[in-house]
């Protein structure tokens, strides 16, 4: 059965060493940066609303997931959040096995995560500011295909803003919808398929039945501890340095260095934030609730969800940087 292991996460133990952090991003950079991320998705849609997911997309609508109540809407991101890590997990949601899988890594977390509390000393506004920063490189390299601080990104960048901001919206999907979709491919269930709705019902009746520990980290510690090592993935993915290898700073600086700072902060901003809001307003008319999608939906519990997907964040954030669950049984095992 799966375990996060005491001695793989010994493998963070070179953080202690990094001097202390200091960076922080100008606020008209961090803007682009959260509006960049925040559509990467709706543009993600567009481009392949003609092929599948568009298919995908329609039958959610059809299903009702648009205009789901406040409840169901919670239960459905909470769901989604745990059915896409349930695989970084080691555990499929509909196996005979889930539940004691589960517990197991869950029993894992709770005895080996409070290891990582000198985490905790970490500047917490210059590493959030550093996952931003590291956001906006990945943006632009998925929208643009070149490295920020290549020569002529910035103007690429104000170009394809100007552009976003004159496309059309009717692509944009709201954030029901595209909870529906990421539930449906966690779940392997094509939403555009007769027998969808039975599939996901049964599918989400089996992640109702699930039996498992509560987690044991205290919510606030537990939050604090996904932020830092969710930005540490994401500095890893978008600026290209692990601060977990040696001679991180330096590399962490050289990579801050050659961001165009300055030049970012002057960017035209407003017609692309505009477009923006007026994209996620017109995406969230839809049709009445199916009344069969909130049954479904109501067995789940908004706790043991949170508490599911908050395990299977721990997991996935751990295998972005190389630490993967092990099987139970090693030699300094605790939870037997």
């Amino acid at each position: 059965m799966p375990c996060i292991c005491k001695m793989a996460l010994a493998q963070l133990s070179p953080l202690s060493a990094l001097p202390p952090l200091t960076f922080s991003l100008p606020p008209a950079v961090a803007q682009l940066a959260m509006s960049l991320s925040a559509g990467a998705g709706g543009a993600g849609a567009a481009a392949s609303a003609s092929a599948s997911a568009s298919a995908e997309a329609s039958a959610a609508i059809a299903l009702g997931f648009p205009s789901l109540s406040a409840a169901a809407s919670a239960k459905l991101a909470l769901a989604a959040a745990a059915a896409a890590g349930l695989s970084a997990m080691g555990s499929a949601t509909l196996s005979a096995s889930a539940s004691a899988q589960l517990s197991a890594t869950i029993n894992s977390i709770n005895a080996n995560l409070p290891s990582l509390a000198s985490l905790l000393g970490m500047n917490a506004a210059a590493l959030s500011d550093l996952s931003l920063a590291a956001s906006l490189a990945a943006s632009v390299q998925a929208m643009l295909g070149i490295s920020l601080g290549a020569p002529g990104a910035v103007a690429a960048l104000q170009a394809a803003l100007s552009a976003q901001a004159s496309a059309s919206a009717s692509a944009a999907l709201s954030a029901n919808v595209s909870a529906a979709l990421a539930l449906s491919a966690a779940l392997g269930i094509s939403l555009a398929m007769p027998g969808a709705m039975a599939s996901l019902s049964a599918a989400l009746s089996a992640m109702a039945s699930l039996s498992l520990p509560a987690l044991a980290v205290p919510p606030v510690s537990l939050a604090s501890l996904l932020g830092i090592l969710a930005a540490l993935a994401n500095i890893q993915s978008g600026l290209g340095v692990n601060l977990l290898a040696p001679n991180a700073a330096a590399s962490l600086q050289a990579a801050i260095s050659a961001l165009p700072l300055s030049a970012l902060a002057s960017l035209n901003l407003a017609a692309s934030l505009q477009a923006s809001a007026s994209a996620s307003a017109a995406a969230s008319a839809s049709a009445s609730a199916s009344a069969s999608l909130e049954a479904a939906l109501a067995p789940l519990s908004l706790s043991a969800m949170a508490n599911l997907s908050m395990a299977a964040s721990v997991t996935a954030q751990l295998g972005a940087l190389g630490i993967t669950p092990s099987a139970i049984g090693c030699p300094i095992c605790t939870i037997l």
